[in-house]
């Protein structure tokens, strides 16, 4: 099981919540984000106070503050996406650190292609936006596991029969618009 708190709790109530979570018999992988990202202080308590799960955080924060998150030992794994330089360089950072990566949602399938760049991605969230149309080949999913395509960079190339089916409307001149409607006022 996989919980996200979405920063929901204070630290001491994270750890209330996660022992009685733990004492119930669920086998808990994560919990992402459970209290404020700038608790440095809190999440490393936390992190410490229940070995038998990992802390997922970092989702919130900038390149700089992911880098101070796991200088101060704060997560367990840390949650990255966004632009993708930020992600490949802050990636790298954590392999450096030994921090172990999850990457959250990106758009179309880059996030894919990233994940399979960068050393310490363990988990990929993905969730099935259907833009498949839009993409010459798509990736395949089999038995859990993410297969992206053998492509350079970041793999995608756009479908022509995509581009022709979902353009814009041409835009219409000035003049085919007609007078302007009149204004009281």
């Amino acid at each position: 099981i996989m919980i996200d708190a979405n920063e929901a709790w204070g630290a001491k109530e994270a750890s209330v919540k996660l022992q009685k979570i733990h004492s119930l018999g669920y086998d808990l992988l994560w919990v992402e984000d459970p209290i404020l990202r700038h608790d440095f202080d809190g999440l490393r308590n936390l992190k410490a106070a229940t070995p038998w799960t990992m802390i997922n955080s970092g989702e919130y924060l900038d390149a700089a503050g992911k880098r101070l998150l796991m200088q101060a030992g704060a997560t367990d794994m840390l949650n990255v996406h966004g632009q993708v330089t930020d992600v490949m360089r802050i990636g790298w950072l954590a392999a450096e650190l030994g921090v172990p990566v999850t990457l959250g949602n990106t758009f179309l399938e880059i996030g894919v292609h990233m994940a399979c760049a960068l050393p310490e991605v363990e988990w990929l969230e993905y969730s099935f936006q259907n833009f498949d149309h839009l993409v010459e080949q798509t990736i395949e999913i089999h038995d859990g596991w993410i297969h992206a395509p053998d492509r350079t960079g970041h793999g995608l190339v756009l479908s022509e029969t995509g581009r022709l089916d979902w353009t814009r409307p041409e835009i219409l001149s000035r003049e085919d618009l007609g007078e302007a409607p009149i204004n009281p006022g």
